[in-house]
């Protein structure tokens, strides 16, 4: 299969950005590895703010590309820039709130899965 042939079945979306895509994956699972089981276990595990972004960027770029959209028509649709759009597909920048939701909204997907939030737990969700 060529190129062209899986990307078509991908619906668009790049070999670049999916490597990317599944590359940073990979790194976040090492680091994850990393952090011994005692401080996973303890729910205490931040995730570095640059791994975040990453994540973010990644999402971005992959859903945007499904969607079929430059980065200027994105930037256009959330009202700032294509260079705003390059920054955070890059992982050089974060959103704002009004920022990701506005990429959510653009993009037709959550903000928990933008940002690989955890699911909350029930215990948590019973204290709200």
């Amino acid at each position: 299969m060529t190129d062209e042939e899986l990307s078509k079945k991908l619906n668009g979306v790049s070999l670049t950005a999916l490597t990317t895509f599944l590359s940073n994956a990979g790194k976040l699972g090492e680091y994850l590895k990393s952090v011994s089981r005692k401080e996973f276990e303890s729910d205490d595990v931040q995730i570095p703010e640059s791994e975040r972004r990453k994540i973010l960027g990644n999402r971005v770029k992959i859903m945007r590309e499904l969607r079929g959209l430059r980065q200027a028509e994105l930037g256009k649709r959330i009202g700032t820039s294509q260079s705003f759009i390059t920054n955070i597909e890059t992982g050089r920048r974060g959103a704002s709130l009004n920022n990701l939701v506005a990429l959510s909204q653009a993009l037709n997907v959550s903000i928990d899965w933008l940002i690989d939030a955890p699911p909350l737990k029930p215990e948590n969700v019973a204290a709200i």
